[in-house]
This record gives C-alpha cells, sequence and structure tokens, in this order.
C-alpha cells in the first residue's frame, strides 16, 4: 500500500511521481523520495509495464536509507538483472552498499557502472567521494603482506600528522 496521501498523488502521472520522487532524493528526503517512487511502482505494476531499474533501484535506495537493507540490495540485484547495462542502477546500488557498510562491494558495483558509462556524473562524484586506494609500498609483493600492511599504515599516519614547524627554522622577511 502506499503511504503517499491520495490527493498529494492523484492527477499525477508516473513521470511525474518519479520526477518528484528525484527531486525528493536529490534535496535530502529519501522518505518522501521513496513515497513517490512507491506510487509509480504500484502503477507499472498494475499495467503490467515492467518498472524502469534506474526507478527500482532508486527505490531500493531510499528504503536502505530508511534501515531496509537486505530488501534494497535484492532490490537492486533485480534491478541490474534487467537491466545490466544501466550505470544508474549500479550506482544505485553502490549508494545502498554503502548504506549498508559494505565499501567493496561498493566500489565494485560503481566500477561496473563506470565501466558503463565512463563520464556518469553521479558516478564520478561518488568514486571521488570514495577516494581510491594507494598502491603497494612494496609493489611486487601482495597489498595484504605484512610489511606493505604495515608500511601502508606508517605512510598513512605520516600523511595524517600535522607538520611542525619550529620558530628557528621560519625564515624572517
Amino acid at each position: 500500500m502506499s503511504q503517499v496521501e491520495p490527493p498529494e498523488v492523484e492527477g499525477l502521472s508516473e513521470r511525474d511521481l518519479i520526477r518528484r520522487g528525484v527531486a525528493a532524493w536529490k534535496a535530502g528526503n529519501s522518505r518522501k523520495a521513496s513515497e513517490y517512487l512507491l506510487v509509480a511502482c504500484e502503477r507499472f505494476n498494475e499495467q503490467e509495464i515492467r518498472i524502469p531499474a534506474s526507478v527500482l533501484s532508486l527505490y531500493a535506495a531510499c528504503l536502505a536509507h530508511q534501515g531496509k537493507l537486505k530488501e534494497a540490495v535484492e532490490m537492486c540485484r533485480e534491478a541490474i538483472a534487467d537491466e545490466p547495462h544501466n550505470a544508474e542502477a549500479h550506482l544505485n546500488l553502490a549508494r545502498v552498499y554503502l548504506e549498508a557498510g559494505a565499501r567493496r562491494k561498493a566500489i565494485e558495483s560503481l566500477n561496473r557502472g563506470l565501466a558503463i558509462a565512463p563520464r556518469h556524473p553521479s558516478l564520478l562524484v561518488l568514486r571521488e567521494r570514495l577516494g581510491r586506494r594507494k598502491s603497494p609500498i612494496v609493489p611486487f609483493l601482495p597489498r595484504d603482506n605484512p610489511l606493505n600492511v604495515a608500511l601502508g599504515r606508517a605512510r598513512a599516519s605520516l600523511k595524517a600528522s600535522p607538520k611542525k614547524t619550529s620558530s628557528s627554522s621560519r625564515k624572517r622577511p
């Protein structure tokens, strides 16, 4: 059953519902976005029309924000199974995995999306936000080798610690 009050959606087309859902999502209101997208999905089902993968996966991302992680992952996988070349669906699966704390899976999904659409703006923004792993210090050893792990942690701590400047080393004008 839909959670949106009938007068609010009455007369709105599926396209308008999706637009409002996307706008609510971009405004940070995942609950309102899920309400609009749910009504759109219900209408597609009533008309026996396949729900577009981008719509279903965005609805899943909204659910993930509400703590319904298992359902969200399943829904995103279903969307990708229907449209495997839909970069938006891979983006939303990455968002769901991030919400679930599965960073590695999120990055894998993000990379699959970028393989499909290398210039997709939202995928690029998310990749930038997640950052990239540095290459191992000793490149001929595996990343998980204890030496690489220790050296990598040391490198990270050096970059994280603030640089101290002594008053004697400062140049005076």
